[in-house]
């Protein structure tokens, strides 16, 4: 492209015509880097969300104007708050006890002070525990601690309470405890922190079925089953047999006794279960805990009479569990295996 420079006060009129040797202009629009969140999921806090600006010049020089950028806060996928921002940071609106395990983000769409504006970007979710349930009694161990992002590292001030990501409630003593999760993410060279908490409860060792057998075979009778230390850590105030085939119940002796009729159950099926739902008063919060064993209904199998037995007797044991042997009559019967 000419140029001919050309005087406003015209002396001199022109100049001397010339090849321009390159434009300067703007790029076509700024852009946001390194989009996170910092802070501590704590009622009462505000998060903090940090970016980089980047606004250069055809030739690569970064461009000195004001930025102007819009930043948005979302909760559970929802507009929470919006503004502007030339100060490469923002803050959240002020937490609440109900905002704690909502996934929060933070978006910035570059914008410049002249109006032109870039793409949105979003940060990753603030950190948070994704746990399924929090409570556990002293006998589980090795519960996988989970949140979201990945890549921190679990705290707990009980010894014994975190090994790596894993709850350990078998060192411990019923109460409650605090486990803390840290995340750093890093933008422009600076390293911040996400801190996310969750309380688990551990409670005495939970309920367990006494007299209950993983094989029953067909033409066994009734079974007497009892459900020990359901009240062990508060009074029960509602309870719940459950069994595979309902038929199968002969009677609901009480809130922890129940008596079963093996015979009524198909032989072989591998799906048979017995539950039991319970729910305890632990001051003045109800607590649900639920147990649950699978069994199996055997086959009954004959024995061809050996020399020992009268002819007019018939042994029978179980198919697969062999050491659960009877016989028709009362001739005392060897073990089949």
């Amino acid at each position: 492209m000419v140029v001919t420079p050309k005087s406003a006060t015209g002396f001199p009129d022109t100049g001397t015509p010339g090849e321009a040797s390159g434009l300067i202009g703007y790029s076509s629009a700024p852009v946001a880097l390194n989009v996170v969140i910092s802070g501590k999921r704590k009622a009462g806090d505000k998060l903090t969300g940090h970016y980089e600006y980047s606004y250069e010049d055809g030739s690569g020089n970064e461009i000195s104007e004001v930025r102007n950028s819009i930043v948005q806060w979302y909760k559970d996928g929802v507009l929470w708050a919006t503004g502007t921002d030339n100060n490469l940071s923002d803050s959240s609106p002020t937490l609440t006890v109900a905002d704690l395990d909502k996934p929060i983000t933070f978006r910035v769409t570059p914008k410049s002070r002249s109006g032109a504006t870039g793409l949105m970007v979003e940060s990753s979710p603030m950190a948070i525990f994704n746990m399924t349930k929090t409570e556990y009694s002293v006998n589980d161990t090795n519960v996988p601690l989970v949140a979201n992002p990945s890549g921190g590292e679990f705290y707990c001030d009980s010894t014994g309470a975190v090994s790596g990501a894993y709850f350990m409630p078998d060192n411990l003593v019923p109460g409650s405890y605090t486990v803390r999760y840290t995340l750093e993410v890093g933008s422009g060279g600076t390293t911040y922190t996400q801190k996310a908490w969750i309380t688990l409860t551990v409670t005495e060792s939970t309920a367990f079925f006494e007299s209950f057998e993983d094989y029953y075979c067909y033409e066994d009778t009734y079974d007497v089953i009892y459900v020990r230390n359901s009240n062990a850590i508060g009074p029960k105030i509602a309870w719940q047999f459950i069994i595979s085939n309902p038929a199968a119940i002969v009677s609901i002796i009480n809130d922890s006794t129940i008596a079963i009729n093996p015979s009524i159950l198909g032989p072989g099926n591998k799906d048979d279960f017995l539950l039991y739902n319970y729910q305890v008063l632990v001051g003045l919060v109800p607590l649900t805990f639920q147990i649950v064993q699978p069994f199996v209904v055997d086959s009954v199998v004959a024995v061809v009479p050996v020399a020992v037995v009268p002819p007019d007797k018939v042994l029978l044991f179980c198919e697969i569990a062999k050491s659960k042997y009877r016989s028709v009559g009362s001739i005392p019967v060897p073990n089949p295996e």
